[in-house]
């Protein structure tokens, strides 16, 4: 496991870029923002979104929708974004690259691939975005498992196996693909992946919420108590007569408690707009749901102090909602000007989060944290004890990472953390190689770099970095 707060990225350049980032249980290929869940927080916003592919699917411009989309999201700061697949027109490598770059900013991107996606290269995606099953812990409390339709059926037997070992687990579950299984729409899954898919669900009994796309609309349906929505309205022409352009937002309890939020898109849905002026925070809510209807939204800001990373994380209802927040008496005291109930505040220090919360809008104070050492990591002095990557087909590759750290955080802690990494996931590419030891003292934003030699002597160069 890796240490909280902690992050593996793993740059592999082989005649060409190949970017990948190991955290543990997942393999990720996009190299977007990867950042730590804080742990303890009373409850996680994060977004959803799937079929924001252009219309043109020869195109690389994706629609404005879309874009509208990114933009709030960035302005909300969701913990996680999810994606259900078509995401470009037809998998051509320009368009992955477009749809990469307009994800630059938002944290932690879970997306997998719908049949545009693929194309007729279906390794672009798999190198440059993400592999066909992983999973996710980031959130206490929940997994998010994705997987993709698009597999052929003679590969179905490793989708259970997948499955079997993805829902294992305690926590509440959130399933991510493409094609749906329910509600029927006439554009359904295969029924033997669907059969597959019913199996595995009633034999863990942990599955929440399914996350689906493939038919450009909005749906859902409460099957055997697992709820099952389509968000297909994310940029692509709507199949759905008087349906909208939309997105989700979903906000997870750790106890397994959960609310879906539709967030309509395009003209009329109104805006989501973050201000900061002096010691203020402002947001100004006037997004409707699919209904027309006014909505609220999580929305996560940084509270205004001058050197605390601290954080306000709250329901904003319709209207303008502000959030001012002083130092004073050794305390950081935060308050919200507006109809808003439900929010907290945090920060993070080496121990943890610590977090105050409350549901019918009142101020909220924490202990202010030491003038130095709570968030500033100034120094890592890390050792590469060895680093093992093979890969067999049909592509299925294992990596194997251990290495030593020792953190300084400013001034006044310093810990040392020995961590083994073993994780296995989809690649297109046969060979293996093994790491030469590599130290190095790199800084705040540190990076060793060793060369290590692979198939025909193609040169290999690849960074180990640890982030905060």
């Amino acid at each position: 496991m890796l240490a909280r707060g902690k992050e593996i990225i793993l740059l592999i350049t082989l005649l060409g870029i190949i970017v990948l980032s190991l955290t543990a249980h997942t393999i990720f290929a996009y190299p977007g923002i990867r950042t730590h869940v804080p742990q303890g927080l009373p409850w996680y916003p994060l977004a959803a979104f799937g079929d924001n592919r252009p219309e043109d699917t020869a195109s690389v411009n994706l629609p404005s929708t879309y874009h509208q989309l990114i933009s709030e999201v960035l302005a909300a700061r969701p913990f996680a974004l999810l994606g259900t697949g078509d995401h470009v027109g037809s998998g051509r490598l320009d368009q992955i690259i477009e749809f990469l770059n307009s994800l630059v900013g938002v944290e932690n991107v879970l997306v997998i691939e719908g049949n545009h996606d693929v194309g007729p290269a279906h390794s672009y995606w798999l190198k440059e975005v993400a592999p066909e099953m992983y999973y996710w812990d980031g959130v206490p409390g929940w997994r998010v498992v994705l997987f993709s339709t698009e597999i052929s059926r003679t590969e179905y037997g490793r989708l259970r196996a997948f499955l079997d070992t993805a829902l294992n687990t305690s926590r509440h579950v959130i399933l991510v693909f493409h094609r749906p299984a329910y509600p029927n729409v006439n554009y359904n899954m295969d029924p033997s992946m669907r059969s597959i898919l019913m199996d595995e669900i009633r034999k863990f009994g942990n599955v929440e919420i399914v996350l689906q796309g493939h038919w450009h609309g909005f749906a859902e349906e409460l099957v055997n108590e697992t709820l099952f929505i389509i968000t297909g309205g994310a940029g692509a022409p709507l199949y759905q007569s008087g349906g909208r352009n939309h997105y989700l937002y979903i906000v997870l309890e750790p106890g397994g408690g959960y609310e879906v939020i539709p967030v309509a898109l395009g003209p009329g849905s109104g805006d989501l707009v973050v201000e900061r002026s002096g010691s203020e925070v402002t947001i100004v809510n006037t997004k409707v749901g699919i209904n027309g209807s006014p909505v609220k939204v999580p929305v996560r800001v940084r509270l205004p102090i001058e050197g605390i990373d601290a954080y306000a994380v709250m329901m904003v209802p319709p209207g303008a909602t502000s959030v001012s927040a002083v130092v004073e008496n050794g305390k950081i005291v935060a308050s919200i000007n507006g109809s808003t109930n439900k929010w907290y505040i945090y920060y993070e220090t080496p121990g943890g989060a610590v977090v105050n919360a409350s549901d019918d809008g009142s101020p909220l104070s924490l202990p202010a944290p030491p003038s130095t050492g709570y968030l500033t990591l100034t120094a890592t002095t890390h050792e590469l004890i060895e680093e093992t990557i093979t890969v067999t087909l049909p592509r299925t590759t294992t990596r194997t990472v251990t290495e030593t750290a020792t953190e300084t955080i400013a001034t006044t802690a310093t810990r040392t953390i020995t961590e083994t990494v073993t994780e296995t996931g989809i690649e297109t590419t046969t060979y293996t190689v093994t790491a030469a030891p590599s130290t190095g003292t790199p800084s705040a934003a540190d990076i060793g770099v060793a060369v290590i030699a692979g198939v025909a002597g193609a040169l290999i160069t690849y960074a180990v970095a640890r982030r905060r």
